[in-house]
């Protein structure tokens, strides 16, 4: 033995070679070198890779034995059998399990094999080099080891677009500058202008809260990637950052889902409106809201949390979201994305259908108003609306089916459709909204006009405070 300057005196081994010496792998390697041409003669039905059949898998005195048939696994047991009695080996039965990968219950549990007279052993789950396979297939961690997610994870961004990042940024800076200045003149408006505290505007405000959150969710961080290389995040700070992001997406698309409901009183039952859509009423939807996100994205970041991490730390995303995290993991990621399409059906799915079938009654309900003007003024009035919705919807329906069905779509594609869709509506809405509802469109004309007079009288002020002096 050695440490690498000075050898110890000779040990004799009589019997192979001793425990975790590295030549013991290749050396058996080389033993039974001849042992896969003699199994491969047997007609033992072996799965097929590439062009080649496949009879067993060795490694040091490790094997593995392949077949598609019963008869076809007993041959290659038999002829093992028969190569370790020729050259002086002993097989371990004790070890020796079968396991049949299959989603055909019966022929697991009836199909039998013995090695001489000694029935196997047939198992659900078997550990190979230190890895767990289960019979349908699938590999499993071991339970023993500890697979902790990685302290920090490192957001890369748009893959392929790094040397564009500086320009790509821009446009994102000019989203988020507009987002928050549209909606924190939204908010401000509607709450100090009394006039405004209906339900409409107030649904208006809760959407503004809700874009001005989702945006600095996001953008902040997206922007610190492309310009400043800001791409590490702790692992908590990832799951906290996917939470809000599914949080509030869902939020958006119920309030939006409200101001449907919203319209579709106010035009199909007018007289009633007032009584039906008290300030009362409005806190309880907005409760519900908040409730019903909470309670459809808490169960997918806990599949998320409790994976399995393997060491792997990279996304190429510019935000943490449940399957990009999830991607990371080295044990089955079903379950979180199965909850995931589940729930995206069950919430945003719902909603847009329970909004297309309202703004049909709409429709039908404007045109049977006798005055044209009514019609107009009706149609006026969801206009706003409808564009929110399109933006919302549409972007987000096609960014998700992309990423799941346009596999020759370049992946900078994917993560710029997968922003768009959570950046632009926070942008359009104040916008929209602003242009085409009248109350908000005068209360902001009347707000420019007042700090436009103001200016004005602080200069005449100043004018007058200089006179003197200049007289002097």
């Amino acid at each position: 033995m050695g440490d690498g300057q000075t050898l110890s005196k000779k040990i004799p081994a009589t019997e192979g070679l001793k425990q975790g010496c590295v030549l013991a792998p290749l050396l058996f390697n080389l033993f039974l070198a001849d042992l896969t041409g003699i199994l491969d003669e047997l007609n033992a039905h072996p799965p097929k890779l590439d062009d080649r059949h496949i009879t067993n898998l060795l490694y040091a005195d490790n094997a593995i034995l392949l077949s598609h048939t019963k008869v076809g696994l007993q041959r290659l047991i038999n002829g093992t059998l028969m190569y370790a009695k020729e050259n002086g080996m002993v097989i371990n039965e004790t070890k020796t399990k079968i396991m049949v990968v299959t989603k055909n219950k019966k022929i697991r549990h009836k199909s039998k094999w013995y090695m001489e007279k000694t029935q196997l052993e047939q198992v659900d789950v078997y550990k190979y080099l230190g890895v767990l396979f289960d019979d349908k297939g699938g590999s499993l961690m071991d339970p023993n080891e500890t697979h902790l997610p990685p302290p920090a994870i490192i957001l890369a961004g748009f893959p392929g677009l790094e040397s564009y990042y500086g320009w790509v940024g821009v446009p994102f800076c000019a989203t988020y500058v507009v987002a928050f200045l549209g909606n924190c003149t939204m908010i401000y408006i509607i709450a100090f202008e009394s006039t405004l505290h209906e339900p409409m505007y107030l649904f208006l405000s809760m959407l503004s809260v809700t874009d001005l959150i989702l945006s600095s969710t996001i953008l902040p961080k997206m922007l610190s990637i492309l310009w400043f290389h800001g791409g590490r995040v702790t692992f908590d700070g990832c799951i906290i950052q996917a939470f809000f992001v599914h949080f509030y997406f869902l939020l958006e698309s119920a309030i939006l889902l409200s101001m449907a409901f919203d319209r579709y009183v106010a035009i199909c039952q007018p007289l009633r409106y007032t009584a039906i859509l008290t300030n009362k009423v409005i806190g309880k939807i907005g409760i519900v809201c908040i409730t019903r996100s909470f309670v459809f994205v808490t169960p997918g970041i806990y599949f998320v949390k409790v994976l399995r991490y393997c060491g792997d730390n990279i996304i190429h995303h510019t935000y943490c979201e449940n399957m990009v995290i999830a991607k990371l993991s080295c044990s089955d990621i079903t379950p979180s994305s199965v909850y995931g399409l589940t729930a995206a059906f069950l919430s945003t799915g719902l909603d847009f259908i329970f909004i297309f079938i309202s703004y049909v009654l709409i429709l039908k309900a404007v045109f049977h108003l006798p005055s044209k003007d009514a019609r107009l003024k009706a149609l006026s009035t969801c206009a706003a609306h409808v564009c929110i919705i399109l933006i919302f919807y549409i972007l987000a329906f096609f960014s998700f089916f992309t990423h799941r069905f346009g596999k020759n779509i370049p992946p900078y594609i994917h993560i710029l459709l997968a922003n768009l869709y959570l950046v632009v509506p926070p942008m359009f809405n104040p916008v929209v909204y602003g242009a085409k509802t009248k109350p908000i469109r005068k209360r902001l004309y009347q707000l420019f006009q007042r700090r436009k007079t103001q200016n004005l009288k602080l200069l005449s002020i100043q004018a007058q405070m200089k006179i003197p002096f200049t007289q002097n």
